[in-house]
């Protein structure tokens, strides 16, 4: 509901999970009233899990565009229920709440478009002993310097303070995307190659895939840098769109020239997991209407 720059709303969620050996049934929500002028954009209100006592919701959010840049900047303090690996006794009845702030800004001028995001959160809950902290920086780069070709770069940095959210390191990622077309300009094929690092890893980083949370082990041996190099490409032939995607090209590579090290064909995610080889994937979507 929203009126001469004055809002109100509500969120409302539900949820059950059941397992071998845990069950849970939640309901959430939140309501909220807004209000808006010129570039700023302020709610507030409360959050209720099920019977446990309410919680503040607020959110700030300021936009603007100067020119060729945008600006966004926000803060925030939400809630959601926490997570279910966290569920002796009765604490995954209770919510996760967290203080977040993020900046996000964009400049365009001609065929170079830039962005950086920084993001920083802490939690009002404790895991292990200690309040998780994290802090990110995002920069992105994309330049056409040819009509329908473009280099793009991104870094991502992430850093944290627990053991429940491990320093993952740095992403890098350095592609070119471009357009050409086939039999007789009938067939528009959209491609895209890039190489990809990790690079700084903490040691013993892991991911619980079955309770979906990160873990860390001290014994586990350093993880080195690596790269890989993928490509993908894409067309669409009247309505149905064919996708095309190899993941490590490398893996592909050596087994013609059998030249290559052992760390450069196989990729490690974690030290906990044997190491991946290609990964190749085929789609096809098909877009109809009536």
């Amino acid at each position: 509901i929203r009126q001469a720059g004055f809002g109100a709303g509500i969120f409302a969620n539900a949820q059950s999970i059941a397992a071998d050996n845990f069950y849970r049934n939640l309901r959430w929500g939140t309501l909220y009233g807004e209000y808006s002028i010129g570039f700023l954009r302020v709610l507030g209100g409360f959050s209720l899990l099920d019977d446990q006592k309410s919680q503040p919701y607020y959110r700030v959010v300021y936009t603007q565009v100067i020119k060729r840049s945008r600006i966004m900047a926000e803060i925030s303090f939400d809630h959601n229920p926490r997570h279910p690996y966290f569920y002796e006794d009765t604490l995954s009845r209770r919510f996760d709440s967290w203080h977040r702030a993020r900046l996000n800004y964009q400049y365009a001028a001609g065929n170079f478009r830039g962005q950086v995001f920084l993001a920083a959160g802490k939690s009002s809950n404790e895991y292990f002993g200690s309040r998780a902290i994290y802090k990110s920086i995002t920069l992105k780069a994309d330049w056409e310097f040819i009509s329908g070709w473009s280099m793009n770069t991104e870094y991502l940095n992430q850093q944290d303070t627990t053991l429940y959210l491990p320093r993952i390191g740095s992403l890098v990622k350095i592609g070119l995307k471009g357009s050409f077309y086939l039999f007789n300009q009938n067939l528009k094929l959209n491609s895209h190659l890039w190489a990809q690092g990790w690079l700084d890893r903490k040691a013993g980083f892991n991911y619980d895939i079955l309770n979906e949370v990160p873990l860390l082990d001290s014994s586990a041996p350093q993880l080195p840098s690596q790269w890989s190099l993928n490509f993908e490409a894409s067309a669409k032939v009247k309505s149905v769109v064919l996708s095309y995607r190899l993941m490590n090209i490398l893996n592909i590579v050596d087994s013609f020239t059998n030249g290559l090290k052992e760390d450069q064909i196989w990729m490690r995610p974690t030290s906990f997991y044997p190491p991946l080889g290609r990964f190749i994937t085929f789609g096809v979507a098909w877009q109809f209407q009536d």
